[in-house]
């Protein structure tokens, strides 16, 4: 279980960096992405939460949250149109029921690029619990059928 006052990255969304300025040369990839699913702790209970970003340096707003049960197959399903404007948005369902209150409209992406899926836990240096996370049947789609377990 994460400790209060920590986060445990789960997935994000990540933005792409921009274009090398140099042939040969990398862009380092900096700053929060726009979307990210955390593990935390909530009235005791195991909780996800997706957060979304306006800008790299924007606070961080808490899209939709959903409690669920350790040791068992989780399942959780995205739809999101990517968008630098507001007309972007993001909506999602925990075990088949909603994660957020609809879509949560705003920015999904940073710039004109990209973003790119990372799974794995990332977190603060300070946790000290082990954890074990597996992930099943990642899939991609044009509608929710497509993608439901």
């Amino acid at each position: 279980d994460p400790p209060e006052g920590t986060f445990q990255i789960v997935a994000q969304w990540h933005h792409r960096p921009p274009p090398a300025r140099r042939e040969g040369a990398s862009a380092p990839v900096s700053g929060a992405p726009p979307l990210t699913l955390y593990l935390a702790r909530r009235d005791g209970q195991p909780t996800l939460l997706l957060s979304g970003r306006r800008s790299r340096g924007a606070a961080p707003r808490t899209l939709g949250e959903a409690t669920f049960e350790k040791e068992a197959w989780t399942d959780v399903v995205f739809h999101v149109r990517w968008s630098t404007r507001d007309d972007g948005f993001v909506e999602a369902w925990l075990n088949g029921r909603p994660m957020t209150a609809g879509k949560q409209y705003g920015r999904t992406l940073y710039g004109p690029g990209s973003n790119y899926l990372r799974l794995g836990l990332y977190r603060n240096h300070g946790v000290p619990t082990s954890n074990d996370l597996f992930y099943d049947e990642v899939r991609l789609g044009d509608s929710r059928a497509a993608v439901s377990p």
